[in-house]
Order: structure tokens, then sequence, then C-alpha cells
């Protein structure tokens, strides 16, 4: 069904496409000519798109209201929740703290720093380690005997001690203590250079541990996910999947290099290193938690701070894991840490590759030389998002199939298509191409999580639109299309 609406002109409507948010969830898709706007709906009755589009319509007539006359209205406006006091874990301690718990001697202080610094002072009884990548990839049994070796039992406190420019090493060492069980660990706040700064005291004695037995229950897997633990979970809804492999994070939207070259389906990249920039210190928790929640797949689109995050590097040796999962546990958020990492994922699982503009005309010149022809791939799926009339009259890439996404019931049409079309094609191992309206288009992202559950594997996106393809001089096709 097809309605028109006749509004003011807008500059700043787009000339086609979706508009964002719940009206594209609802199914609302919105054209500009002439000064007129078309609304084209799907996915519900005509009762119900008729009643929609009059409220609307009669909002956008009235124009501004009162809350309390927009509450009193039929037309419901979403009003803003308020926003959940948040109690930040007090896992950092100070140099007052630190003296106090030292004469309790239930506290195990462990210096994290390099041998050398270690031996040149450090707060007395303290006790090195350098807890390395061979505890992580042995599992927790290693570790946990580790920790038995510096004389740790997990019924005391233990509070990590490094240096301003160790933030990744007090990190790694808080991930691996919680997720071998202990209860109670702490960071002390200004590391040991705000220690010595006041004159606190000072130690060059060798320590040697009293060999012990860590007792502590085990929590590795409230910490820690395996590969069967993320398949299942990714893009699920309460999931948030963040890639820390790139030294560079989701810049004005840039996808960085590696996170481009291939990752998880439904990640995105973050880097936390601005968060621990300032050599003053620990950041305050509730900067940390604005900006992340700052981190989105386009304005509009933030991630959900009440979910559960999973962070992932290349391996279990990637420094920036354990201070991530530090970072956000002291924000006050849910956090999982995938340790072997992407890695260990692509031996097995979907990847999502990026591609340019120069790499896809390069695939599809293979069958299609000069791209003269809207001719079929047939060694490579090739798949355009959009809705059916952007797809016909704005033009598509050559050879691409038309699947307008729907949230419910693309799985099974995307298998319809391929079984008609590429029923030859491995799952496993033939190129899966989306497209949509550009990058700031999240269809491709979903899509690609869909069809990672289907088992394809090699799943390829073009984040640009079909106006990127045609500015760079490339043909685009158009389709009849009937009202």
């Amino acid at each position: 069904m097809l309605m028109v609406v006749s509004m003011p002109d807008v500059n700043s409507a787009p000339a086609s496409g979706v508009l964002a948010g719940s009206t594209e969830r609802a199914g609302l898709f919105l054209e500009r000519a002439a000064g007129r706007y078309r609304l084209s709906m799907s996915g519900e009755s005509t009762v119900m798109i008729i009643d929609r589009v009059l409220k609307v319509s009669a909002a956008l007539l009235l124009g501004t209201t009162t809350l309390a006359a927009a509450q009193s209205s039929p037309i419901q406006w979403p009003l803003s929740e308020a926003t959940p006091h948040i109690d930040f874990p007090k896992m950092l301690v100070n140099n007052e703290w630190m003296a106090a718990a030292l004469e309790e001697q239930n506290v195990v202080v462990l210096d994290v720093r390099g041998q050398s610094h270690f031996k040149a002072g450090h707060i007395p009884d303290a006790v090195h380690t350098k807890i390395g990548t061979a505890a992580t990839r042995e599992g927790s049994g290693a570790l946990r005997s580790l920790l038995g070796q510096l004389g740790i039992t997990g019924t005391e406190t233990v509070v990590i001690c490094g240096s301003e420019d160790g933030f990744e090493a007090i990190g790694r060492a808080f991930w691996l203590l919680e997720s071998a069980g202990h209860p109670d660990v702490k960071v002390l706040a200004g590391g040991i250079e705000a220690w010595k700064h006041e004159g606190r005291p000072l130690s060059t004695a060798a320590m040697t541990p009293r060999s012990a037995t860590f007792t502590a229950d085990r929590t590795e897997d409230s910490v820690n996910v395996d590969v069967e633990w993320l398949r299942d979970s990714t893009g699920q809804a309460g999931v948030e999947l963040l890639d820390v492999r790139d030294a560079g994070g989701w810049e004005d939207y840039e996808s960085p290099h590696t996170f481009v070259a291939g990752h998880i389906p439904g990640s995105l990249p973050y880097h936390f290193t601005p968060d621990v920039a300032d050599a003053s210190g620990w950041p305050d928790p509730a900067a940390i938690r604005d900006r992340l929640g700052k981190l989105g797949l386009r304005p509009g689109n933030p991630v959900n701070l009440f979910a559960t995050f999973v962070v992932y590097g290349e391996n279990a040796g990637s420094s920036q894991v354990g201070l991530a999962y530090l970072l956000l546990r002291l924000a006050g958020i849910d956090v999982r840490v995938f340790p072997e990492g992407f890695e260990r994922w692509r031996q097995s699982e979907a990847t999502v590759r990026e591609i340019t503009t120069a790499e896809l005309r390069s695939l599809l010149e293979e069958e299609n030389p000069s791209l003269a022809r809207d001719q079929r791939p047939k060694q490579l799926i090739f798949i355009d998002l959009r809705e059916v009339r952007d797809y016909c009259r704005l033009g598509h890439l050559p050879g691409a199939y038309n699947l307008p996404f729907r949230d419910a019931g693309l799985g099974e049409l995307y298998e319809t298509v391929v079984w008609r079309y590429w029923s030859d094609l491995r799952p496993d191992s033939s190129p899966v191409v989306f497209y949509c309206y550009g990058w700031n288009c999240i269809r491709s992202r979903k899509a690609a999580i869909v069809v990672s559950r289907l088992g394809y594997k090699n799943i390829l996106v073009y984040r640009g639109s079909s106006a990127d393809w045609e500015a760079e001089g490339f043909p685009l096709f158009e389709s009849p299309f009937g009202d």
C-alpha cells in the first residue's frame, strides 16, 4: 500500500532512503520529490498503517505542543526515562587506605612492574609477578596454581600496584585474578609514583612468598566466555561486542585497519587508551561510561550500557583486553572477556570483512568485464538490502539481487533466494556481499549476523551507497517498478 502526504519542503530531509531509528523498525520509509513526501509502509495491516499515518500527519500539522497536551492526546509521545543510579564498584584505593590495610596484615600487594623497577624500590612485603600469556592459554588451573605460588589463597585482599605508564599490566592482572575467582581485588590508584611522592616507606629487599593453596570458588564462567557462548549470543538483545585490537577506534564512524580486515559479526571497534591518556591517574568511572555511551553504529543508535559487553583482542596475549575489562568494571558495566580472541574465532566461525569500492568492482568484473551488464554473479552472492523502490528507481549495482531487510524472516527469505539462484555455492567458503544505504545504514550489519547463524562464513560488507559507487564512475542499473 502507498499513501502520499503533502508537507512543506525540508532541506535537511534525505533525497531518498529510510527514516532512522524506530521509524525504520515500524516499516515506514520516506522519499521526497517536488516538495512532497511519499511514505511507503510494509509489515502492518491497512487499518494500522492508516491510523499511524493520520497520527503522524496530525502531529506535523499541529506543530509544537505542551507536554500536558501531548500526554492527553491519542498521539503518545515517547518520554525519556530517568537515568538509573549507578553504584560504581569501589576498586581503586588510595595511599591512606593502603597504609592502613598493611597494618592489618590481611592484604597482599602484587607489584606488576618490571623486575628492575621492583628491585629499585617497592612497597614493603610486596610480591613481584608478571602474569604472562602462558597462564592464560593454559586455563584457570594453571592460573590458580600460579596464584598459590605467590602466597595468594583467595581469602585476603589483593592490591595491584603498577606505574603510571603500566595501565595494561595492571588491567591484565586484575582481569586474571577475577577470572581465577578471587573475590576481593583492588588497584592502588596513584601507583608507585604517588606512594613515593608522599614519602611512604619503600623496600629493596627480595620477597619470597610462602606457597599456599588458592581456594576461592571458580568464577571463570562469569568472567570469560568461549566460542560456543559467543556464537549463541552474537546479535542477541542485551549483548554488545567490542573489538579492542586496533590502536584507533570508531572515529567519525570510520572503521580502523584491523577491524576492516575481519571481525566477529555484530562487533564494534573500540580503543580504551584515551580513557587513561592522562598520566595523573585513573579516569572517573562516570567519564568512562559517558565516552562508551557515545559509541554506536551511527548517530542515534548508541550501544546499550546496560547490556553485557564482551571484549576481545587478537589472542590470549592481547594487551588491551585486560585494561578494557578493568575500565568497564570501574564504570559499572557488566563485562566478559573472550580470551582466545579473533585468532580462535576465525578458525571455525563466520567473519565480516569490509570492502572498498575498488575491491567490489574487482570482484564483480571477474564475471562481468567493464560492468556493462546487469548480470547476476555466479561465484558470489550479491544482495542489495534496500527497499524495492530505491533498488529500482535510484539504481542498483550490477548484478545485485534485491532482498529488502526485515528484522523478522530475513533468514528464510535469504535461504530461498540462495537456493534459487546460487544453490551450487558452499556456505563455508563462497563470498556473500551486502550493501544498503551507505555508512550510516545498519542493515548490512544485521544481515551479516543473520547469515552467519545460517553457516555462511565469508561475509563481505560494502559500506558505500549506490551514490558512492556512481561517484567513482561505475554504472547503476534501474528496474521497472509499478505504483
